[in-house]
């Protein structure tokens, strides 16, 4: 099996892996050990507080949450032009996302194939934005796709 270079595109509210609360974080934890230890190169987009398999490419010094920062968006759309910028000379294989809507924008932005995991129920707003988009979509029950069932699901986890 070939070795992939993957770049994981993280939350950054809380660090990977969470102390308590944080669901999507835990299942990134899982995929950066679990493809790190099957030989994959392993890139996570994440705070610098994130201690997993793989190495931190570090957007801030420390998840959103622990500096109690609510207003949110502006560090995402930071953490975009990150992706960005530094994707392409990482030769990245592949972006999975674990954003949603905030990752859509690096469509169009780089010739690297993008799997979105959804972590979250899909609205008929991110569905259409999902379908104009073509994107390659993961749910995580078979129930998360009647709200959207025409969509590209590539797998269920």
């Amino acid at each position: 099996m070939k070795k992939l270079r993957i770049g994981q595109i993280a939350p950054l509210n809380l660090p990977i892996p969470p102390k308590k609360y944080g669901g999507a974080e835990r299942i990134i934890d899982a995929l950066c050990r679990g493809l790190s230890k099957r030989g994959h190169k392993i890139f996570l987009f994440a705070a610098a507080d994130a201690k997993t398999g793989g190495k931190i490419i570090p957007i801030m010094p420390k998840s959103l949450w622990t500096n109690e920062i609510r207003e949110t968006t502006p560090y995402y759309s930071y953490e975009m032009n990150i992706i960005l910028q530094k994707s392409p000379r990482l030769k990245l294989d592949i972006l999975h996302d674990h954003l949603g809507a905030f990752s859509l924008a690096l469509y169009g932005g780089l010739n690297i194939p993008i799997l979105h995991t959804l972590h979250v129920p899909t609205n008929k707003n991110r569905a259409w934005v999902y379908r104009k988009l073509n994107s390659k979509l993961v749910s995580i029950s078979n129930n998360q796709r009647k709200d959207a069932p025409r969509l590209n699901y590539v797998a269920t986890i």
